[in-house]
């Protein structure tokens, strides 16, 4: 368990990092939808599927990562 350590806690950094500038973008581009709708444009705000990828990626990697503890 302490070998993986480091490991765990470089995943759980890089992927706390990618989520909030994830959410730092669609929040970003969320109030620029809204500054532009005030002034009578509409913008087309598309799915945001970045958090959604950081998660899925960070699962599989730690999912890795316990099946490569497990067999050492």
């Amino acid at each position: 368990m302490l070998d993986g350590f480091y490991q765990r806690s470089e995943l759980m950094m890089d992927s706390f990092v990618t989520e909030v500038i994830a959410e730092w973008r669609r929040q970003k581009r969320r109030n620029t939808a809204h500054y532009f709708a005030e002034r009578g444009k509409i913008i087309i705000i598309q799915k945001e599927t970045a958090l959604e990828i950081a998660v899925q990626t960070y699962a599989k990697r730690v999912l890795q990562l316990w099946k490569y503890q497990g067999q050492s």
